[in-house]
C-alpha cells in the first residue's frame, strides 16, 4: 500500500502507472473512509453565496457604551487588546480560605488504622549480649 500510494506522488513515475497506482489507492481506501462511488450533491460544484452589504453598528451596540462623540479613527473593526491594571502588590495578598484537612491518614481510614497500630504496638527490647564471670564480676551492671 505505501510502495503503490508513492507511485502516485514520484515525479518521473508515467502518467500510465500513476493512473493505475491512483485508481487502486482510490479502490483500498473508499472502505477505510467509508466513500461511495457514487457522485452526490455535494461533490457538485455550488455557486458563491450572496455577499451581504456592510452595516455601520450604532454607538448603542458597541461593546462598552461609548459615546458618540468619539471620532471615526477609533471606530475601527480590528480587536482590542486589553491594558493591565497597574496593580504591582509588594506583597501576596494573604489567602482567606483554609486548607481542608487530608483524609489520607485520618483515623477512621484504613491507612490510619494500621499507622495507629503500629506505632502503639510493644516491641521487643533489644537485648545486648554481656560477658558474665564465673567469680559474678559484672553483675552489678545487670
Amino acid at each position: 500500500g505505501k510502495y503503490v500510494k508513492l507511485l502516485t506522488l514520484h515525479c518521473k513515475e508515467n502518467a500510465e502507472n500513476k493512473k493505475l497506482a491512483t485508481s487502486l489507492v482510490e479502490k483500498w481506501s473508499r472502505p477505510i473512509f467509508r466513500t461511495s462511488t457514487i457522485a452526490q450533491a455535494s461533490d457538485l460544484p455550488t455557486a458563491p453565496a450572496p455577499r451581504m452589504p456592510n452595516i455601520e453598528r450604532h454607538d448603542s451596540q458597541s461593546l462598552d457604551g461609548a459615546s458618540a462623540s468619539r471620532d471615526a479613527a477609533s471606530r475601527s473593526t480590528h480587536t482590542r487588546v486589553p491594558r493591565p491594571v497597574g496593580m504591582d502588590f509588594s506583597l501576596l495578598p494573604a489567602s482567606s480560605v483554609a486548607p481542608l484537612p487530608s483524609n489520607k491518614h485520618a483515623k477512621e481510614s484504613t491507612k490510619g488504622r494500621l499507622a495507629d497500630r503500629i506505632l502503639t504496638t510493644k516491641r521487643k527490647v533489644q537485648a545486648q549480649a554481656t560477658s558474665l564471670s564465673l567469680e559474678g564480676r559484672g553483675m552489678d551492671k545487670m
